[in-house]
């Protein structure tokens, strides 16, 4: 028996390509498990294949009866990309058969499939319901109702579920699951970095307001077009300071015509730490989807106000340092108040241990019938 469990995880920080709100969620969970003396392995990617070689892996794995519901020649080789990946890994570890599963969109809902063909617990942790995102091309609300089934389908292959957001979790238990909710909350490193700008904000006098954001991503853009026209529309609006700052936010930059806001586009660290420092509040805005659950936290971490709408401001409750508006009129009036310094917001220690105690139990039970 090994001396300490040792479980796989099937998606790395490095999977998202830069620190975004996926990279954070990544390294919160795998860290907690770490600082737990749960050996976390990931699955390293291998080279890419032919497509015939992963139309062969996903006809094979649909015969096998891997998948259940209807199943069209792209996702037969998305399907077969997820056995090409962790077949061998999974068939071959030689620690605890725990996989960690944290992308459940449509390209990756063999994985728990797979997963239980060579006998694994299986804990699936969704940075989101993929699903509910919304895309850049509209969907037909049948699609998505149909989407969300396989979606949650696929969940039910899981053995445990952890959501980010109380919506979620709510959402999974009118189908019959039991999910824990697990908040999302930065890994020390990152905590310091934010109490370190807390401190040096302390000094410095903050007038700007900042709006935040990867316009990359199809919600966050929607949601900063919708609210840069609603602030053009206030009373003196467009002569307010405001800063705007983000990868691709250059891509807004026709709709600051005849403001005096500035747009700073993929700021690095050290521009960033400037705009904090200069910012009042920070503005979050999203018309639909999965909420801005990371940023909203980590900027109250780092002292600054938040001011969002009630869609971005989801699950994160009566936080101290966060307003909420529902219209343009209360967005207004939140403008005109002078906002206090949040209180440092607490990691959330309970939900945090119930993924490991889920996880050490589930270690012990294999453990035992390995013994009979």
């Amino acid at each position: 028996m090994n001396s300490a469990p040792h479980v796989l995880a099937e998606t790395s920080p490095t999977f998202w390509g830069r620190p975004n709100g996926g990279y954070r969620r990544t390294l919160q969970l795998h860290a907690l498990l770490t600082k737990a003396d749960i050996k976390v392995e990931v699955i390293e990617r291998p080279g890419e294949l032919t497509n015939l070689h992963y139309y062969c892996r996903g006809i094979k794995f649909l015969c096998q009866g891997g998948f259940r519901g209807k199943c069209n020649p792209r996702l037969v080789r998305e399907h077969g990309m997820v056995v090409a990946r962790l077949e061998s890994r999974l068939r071959n570890h030689r620690g605890d058969r725990i996989l960690l599963w944290e992308v459940t969109g449509r390209n990756n809902q063999a994985v728990p499939i797979l997963a239980r063909k060579f006998v694994y617990s299986v804990v699936a942790l969704p940075h989101n319901l993929e699903t509910l995102v919304p895309t850049v091309m509209p969907r037909r609300g049948e699609l998505i109702s149909r989407h969300l089934e396989e979606e949650i389908r696929a969940l039910s292959a899981a053995d445990a579920i952890f959501t980010i957001s109380r919506e979620e979790q709510w959402l999974l238990l009118l189908h019959e699951m039991t999910p824990f909710y697990l908040p999302y909350f930065p890994v020390e490193k990152i905590v310091s970095d934010l109490l370190g700008m807390r401190s040096r904000r302390q000094a410095a006098r903050a007038e700007r307001l900042l709006i935040l954001g990867t316009a990359w991503n199809p919600p966050t853009q929607a949601g900063m077009i919708e609210l840069i026209e609603m602030l053009r529309d206030l009373p003196g609006g467009s002569k307010m300071p405001v800063d705007i700052a983000g990868f691709g936010t250059e891509q807004l930059r026709g709709r600051l015509d005849g403001t005096a806001w500035r747009l700073h586009g993929g700021a690095d660290d050290a521009q960033l730490e400037e705009l904090l420092k200069n910012a009042r509040a920070v503005l979050v805005h999203q018309r639909a989807g999965s909420g801005a659950l990371t940023r909203i936290l980590e900027m109250l971490i780092a002292g600054l106000p938040v001011i969002a709408n009630s869609i971005a401001a989801r699950s994160h409750g009566r936080m101290d340092g966060l307003h909420v508006y529902e219209t343009p009129a209360e967005l207004f009036a939140l403008l005109q108040q002078p906002l206090a310094e949040p209180e440092v917001p607490r990691r959330p220690v309970g939900a945090e241990q119930r993924l490991v105690e889920w996880v050490r139990q589930r270690v012990a039970a294999q453990h035992n019938r390995l013994a009979l």
